[in-house]
């Protein structure tokens, strides 16, 4: 009997003690288990944060990139008379004028449907309207006259410019502009401005168009 009382106490003890370490040893996993994924799931979120950080950057690098390709890509301001000629052979209808004023320049957008024409400018302080003589009612303290290998009409003689004949927009530079001659394979607009300002002259294109800006 006494041997059955101590086997009985010695299995209960080391059953109870075997379930305790267990339990502790499960414990013990599993709270591991927890400060692993933790871990893990910490370093994974910073992981992210990192990679959208860069990913921002890039971001703006390109977006600086870009802006600084669309601005070294405009032509350099000139005061004086100037010319340019198409390469490209075709047909140019002058079809209408826009106008607004920026920070740092007055522009005109001239729409165009065909090539980019050929044109030329000068400087002038009064103008006259081509074939007529007339003289055109705006006045600056100086002006420019461009003048474009195009029309304004269609073969029949239609009339196809839809923009101002004459407007006085009265901005830094601009002052007044007229279209004073669609004559003989030939449209011409004249610019009063408030000064001999620099300006400057390109093409864009889709739709097609001709940008002056007139520095301010």
């Amino acid at each position: 009997m006494t041997a059955i009382r101590r086997t009985r106490s010695t299995t209960g003890r080391s059953t109870t003690g075997r379930s305790a370490t267990d339990r502790s040893t499960t414990g013990r996993s599993a709270m591991t288990a927890v400060r692993r994924t933790r871990s893990t799931t910490g370093r994974s979120a910073r992981r992210g944060v990192r990679l959208v950080a860069v990913l921002a950057s890039m971001l703006a690098l390109v977006l600086t990139s870009v802006s600084t390709s669309s601005a070294t890509a405009l032509p350099a301001w000139r005061d004086t008379g100037a010319s340019w000629n198409n390469p490209v052979n075709g047909t140019t209808k002058v079809v209408g004028l826009r106008y607004a004023t920026h920070p740092r320049f007055d522009r005109v957008v001239i729409d165009v449907r065909g090539v980019i024409p050929d044109w030329s400018t000068r400087y002038m302080r009064t103008f006259h309207y081509e074939g007529s003589g007339a003289l055109v009612p705006i006045r600056g303290r100086s002006g420019l006259s461009l003048t474009l290998m195009a029309a304004a009409h269609t073969d029949s003689g239609r009339n196809l410019y839809t923009g101002p004949r004459i407007a006085r927009p009265r901005f830094v530079t601009l002052k007044a502009l007229a279209l004073t001659g669609d004559f003989e394979g030939c449209v011409n607009f004249s610019f009063a401005l408030n000064t001999r300002a620099s300006y400057r002259i390109f093409a864009l294109h889709h739709p097609q168009r001709l940008v002056i800006d007139f520095r301010h």
